[in-house]
């Protein structure tokens, strides 16, 4: 069966639900669970996974990051790479938007690249872009 949507998940979203974030985390995981029901492929990348380590790795505390990988494997959730057309892509993308930070426009070049129709974030300078749905967090109900 093909899915029907590709959904990417960027890093907050994981923080949110990973921490049990008392405002965010329900709204997180309700939307993921729908998302799967759907039968959407839900997709993140390998700066997700390094952002999401710093604070647990910091504060050397592995339970989350332990309990990041299971979600992951859970949901089925595909990892991406970074490759030099990802590279040139996120810098056509920080061109167009100057707001963008590099960061981010790799994550969003990522998603592009692979088809995505939605980016899930909580960052609302994305809203601006353009190329994907941003889906913002605080914007599900």
């Amino acid at each position: 069966m093909n899915k029907s949507e590709c959904v990417f998940i960027d890093t907050s979203p994981f923080i949110y639900l990973i921490e049990n974030n008392p405002e965010y985390c329900a709204t997180v995981a309700n939307y993921l669970a729908d998302q799967s029901m759907k039968d959407n492929l839900l997709t993140t990348s390998v700066i997700t996974i390094s952002e999401f380590q710093v604070n647990p790795k910091k504060l050397n505390i592995l339970k989350p990051i332990e309990d990041f990988q299971k979600l992951i494997e859970q949901l089925n959730i595909e990892i991406f790479e970074v490759t030099l057309e990802i590279a040139e892509l996120s810098a056509t993308l920080r061109a167009k938007y100057s707001f963008l930070r590099s960061i981010d426009a790799i994550q969003i070049a990522i998603a592009v690249n692979h088809s995505c129709e939605s980016f899930f974030t909580h960052d609302f300078r994305l809203k601006n872009i353009k190329e994907l749905n941003i889906i913002i967090v605080n914007d599900i109900k």
